[in-house]
């Protein structure tokens, strides 16, 4: 008798294990699923034939399958996986006008319906103005649009999370060449007059910091309620009339409204606050190598990869992070501490061709090497000399300052190592005497455990998946 208690206790056992959720394996699946429909639509011709009307059919978008994390939702369960795109295309928010780029609000959305067919949805999150410039804080209740399409950008449904805490069905966005002028007899244009969020999206080939931006009109998005509502702001309402939707039963909370940020509160360029730091070896949540203006991707990376001219190489010092400003900066080690020189002292629009503007050094000891990194081009530098500094410890903020306040350069991060030579007993730098010098140990690629597509620039392994080992 006892042994068939065992029994029966070791055999429900295995059946609860089988039945139990695996969140990794659940991404498999989805990466399965994703590579089937790619494959399909290459065997059809849909991806160079049917051409949608969409402004963002054209845009090359990449999953970022090493930061897929899984939520639940009403249906079960989600995969949300950022994005990272090839062009740089933005928008403005804030009393400020930020300019934020699209990869920030967007994310790659996976789930399995009430058909067992797994639904693969682009999704794109849009704060509206009036809640950027109102909260105070990023656990403000989302204010704004969610629209879902397909990977072709064909529209499949919307919400808007309206002020008055409902949450409405979006009619399929109308798409304007032309910023609308047109105004009634009160003043205002005429999608005021409706509940709409309107947005204007940009072409940034040089960005700037100021808020008359340099850019290039490229359209105008106009999202207005249709009729039925969404439910109530916290998502557990039906999904009303006019979603569009087939084959499932998603409600609007369903959606994270972070974008890029792995379903954290929406951005919020009046803080500086992040709830979500880097992994291990990371100094940037969002790691993607910043292109130069004149070589691409690679002139982003560190040595011989730049062109003064058509026949004459020139020498990039550091590692390029692509980083909007204000994106918080992150030691990637621990053990660290703040070394002499740091400069804290400039504007955030400060320019000098021979300036790396506001910046900070650090001295580690990564992998047995003593180095010293430069974390440069900052608007302000949170930590002062002598500080003990962690992975967890917010170094600065990124900006433009020094010679990347150019039209022309893109906003980044500028990451420089030194390294120390103890057979020689000094540090080792690229830059001597007036020239510049390759040495293998002064690369920060080498420091970075991130593994990059040197093409598109994004980042193709992370370190929280890496089986490198930890300094």
């Amino acid at each position: 008798m006892i042994s068939s208690i065992a029994l029966n206790s070791c055999q429900q056992d295995e059946i609860t294990f089988e039945n139990q959720f695996e969140p990794n394996h659940f991404v498999q699946e989805c990466i399965a699923e994703f590579n089937t429909m790619q494959l399909e639509y290459e065997a059809q011709g849909l991806t160079n034939c049917q051409k949608s009307d969409n402004p963002f059919w054209g845009l090359t978008k990449l999953p970022e399958w090493s930061r897929a994390y899984v939520r639940e939702i009403s249906l079960g369960h989600a995969a949300i996986i950022p994005l990272s795109y090839s062009e740089f295309l933005f928008t403005k928010f804030g009393i400020k006008e930020y300019p934020v780029a699209i990869e920030q609000l967007s994310y790659l959305m996976m789930y399995r319906n009430s058909n067992g067919k797994m639904a693969i949805e682009v999704v794109i999150v849009t704060p509206s103005d009036e809640y950027i410039n109102s909260t105070n804080s990023i656990y403000t209740p989302f204010k704004g649009s969610i629209k879902v399409y397909d990977w072709q950008f064909n529209y499949i449904k919307g919400y808007l999370f309206s002020n008055d805490g409902n949450i409405y069905t979006l009619s399929p966005p109308q798409i304007i060449y032309q910023v609308e002028k047109q105004k009634s007899n009160w003043g205002g244009s005429k999608y005021e007059q409706e509940d709409c969020v309107i947005t204007d999206w940009y072409s940034y080939p040089g960005y700037t910091t100021t808020l008359n931006s340099n850019c290039t009109y490229m359209f105008t998005e106009v999202d207005c309620s249709s009729t039925g509502t969404g439910g109530n702001s916290d998502g557990t309402g039906n999904t009303g009339s006019g979603g569009g939707e087939t084959g499932g039963s998603t409600n609007p909370g369903d959606y994270p409204t972070g974008g890029g940020n792995y379903g954290d509160p929406p951005f919020n360029p009046n803080t500086t606050t992040d709830s979500k730091t880097p992994c291990k070896g990371d100094p940037l949540v969002v790691m993607k190598i910043c292109p130069s203006q004149t070589s691409g991707i690679l002139g982003g990376t560190y040595g011989w990869t730049r062109k003064k001219n058509a026949t004459t190489p020139k020498f990039h010092d550091g590692f390029d992070l692509y980083a909007e400003p204000n994106t918080p900066v992150y030691s990637p080690w621990d053990n660290g501490i703040v070394v002499a020189p740091l400069v804290n002292n400039l504007p955030t629009n400060y320019y000098d061709e021979t300036s790396y503007g506001n910046y900070v050094w650090v001295e580690y000891t990564v992998n047995g090497q003593k180095i010293r990194m430069r974390f440069a081009h900052l608007n302000t530098v949170n930590v002062s000399l002598g500080d003990r500094v962690s992975h967890s410890t917010m170094l600065g903020l990124s900006g433009k300052t020094g010679n990347a306040n150019k039209k022309d350069v893109e906003p980044h991060v500028h990451i420089q190592v030194k390294y120390y030579d103890s057979a020689l007993g000094k540090w080792v730098e690229s830059r001597q005497n007036g020239s510049y010098t390759l040495y293998p140990k002064c690369n920060p690629d080498l420091y970075l455990p991130s593994n990059f597509d040197y093409k598109t620039g994004v980042q193709t392994k992370s370190p929280c998946d890496s089986t490198k080992p930890e300094p």
